[in-house]
């Protein structure tokens, strides 16, 4: 790791001290009123952000400016990001949209279930079985067995090693 470090580059930690460092942040954090809701966000009681909350929640946000991003119904988007042509499209009563993305059905579905699987309140196991059917049934066991998740009534959710391990099981999942 020196050699590493000397050179300009960190060497990442192993996951026994990943999982550390993790829990370390955690007890700190919470012996200060802070509190975990969503993977890698706490907040004190009442100062959730809301503007972060409008994306794990898929709901409907606009596309203000150089290179803002929008999502509108179905519809995933970005405005151009240099100014110049960003206002000189503007002046030219031109769209300013630069890319944009029509979602079907299924992919929203996903990006529900996984953006929802961020936050510590998890999804309704409802909102897996009307993406995927009892498909998951076995690969959503493996996962509780393994620790990964609980299910608590009729809600999935990601446990502290389901964290640690969430874009690997965002990638199987789908």
């Amino acid at each position: 790791m020196a050699t590493a470090v000397r050179a300009g580059r960190l060497a990442v930690p192993d996951d026994d001290l990943q999982w550390e460092m993790g829990r370390r942040v955690r007890e700190v954090l919470e012996a200060a009123g802070y509190r975990r809701y969503e993977i890698s966000n706490y907040a004190r009681p009442g100062f959730r952000s809301v503007h972060n909350q409008i994306y794990w929640r898929t709901e409907e946000y606009l596309a203000l400016g150089p290179g803002g991003c929008g999502f509108l119904g179905s519809v995933r988007y970005s405005n151009v990001k240099p100014v110049d042509r960003y206002c000189s499209l503007l002046e030219r009563d031109q769209s300013p949209i630069g890319q944009r993305e029509e979602l079907t059905a299924s992919t929203l579905a996903s990006d529900r279930i996984i953006l929802g699987l961020r936050l510590q309140e998890g999804v309704p196991l409802s909102w897996i079985r009307e993406r995927f059917g009892p498909s998951r049934d076995a690969l959503l066991e493996a996962w509780k067995a393994q620790g990964h998740i609980v299910q608590e009534r009729e809600i999935i959710r990601l446990t502290e090693s389901g964290r640690l391990v969430s874009d690997s099981i965002f990638v199987e999942f789908l």
